[in-house]
């Protein structure tokens, strides 16, 4: 029970990614650029996947270590899909694009790529 701990992080980002997805009233950032909304999905979800990673590869044991790249882009990738389905059917101010679903997958994707360089180079001690 105490190595789930290190799951908190992730599971905290991710109730806080879905509370602000479903919002009825978002955020009215202003836009830096045409589609900075893709770079902050980018962003949401990669974070989402290397706390994921990180906290399976924390616990050192069990199936969680051993699948802990397959297990953490499943899940990513599975609550990617979810908030856009989310979005489309449960909001009015918002909607589902398909757009979105690739800048997550694709900040997944770079995070658990990023992981892996942390991991076997600079900071192996700590992830």
């Amino acid at each position: 029970m105490k190595k789930l701990f290190y799951l908190f992080p992730a599971i905290a980002w991710t109730l806080f990614v879905f509370y602000s997805l479903l919002d009825e009233d978002p955020i009215n950032a202003p836009k830096l650029f045409l589609h900075s909304d893709k770079v902050i999905h980018f962003g949401v979800f990669g974070l989402l996947a290397f706390l994921y990673r990180w906290g399976m590869v924390r616990m050192r044991s069990g199936i969680l270590f051993e699948k802990s790249f397959i297990i953490s882009l499943t899940t990513s990738v599975l609550l990617a899909i979810l908030s856009e389905v989310l979005q489309g059917l449960t909001t009015a101010n918002r909607s589902a694009e398909m757009a979105d679903l690739v800048a997550d997958v694709l900040g997944v994707w770079a995070a658990l790529w990023f992981y892996d360089r942390l991991k076997f180079t600079f900071f192996q001690k700590y992830f």
